[in-house]
């Protein structure tokens, strides 16, 4: 899905991300997954109730 900009804009559009309360953690989970499958390591970080970061990185050689 990383490959089509709007379907994957439309996919995290769809998540109701509203903030009171937040409740993040689908919506990082589904982007988690999809960076995971272009070979990204991928960390949620729950910080609050319902409340997550996502942390995305490449490994490589320098």
């Amino acid at each position: 899905m990383l490959d089509d900009p709007i379907a994957l804009t439309r996919a995290l559009l769809a998540f109701q991300t509203l903030n009171p309360p937040g409740d993040e953690e689908a919506c990082a989970a589904f982007l988690a997954e999809q960076l995971s499958r272009h070979g990204f390591v991928c960390e949620l970080q729950r910080f609050g109730e319902r409340r997550f970061n996502l942390v995305a990185w490449l490994e490589g050689d320098g």
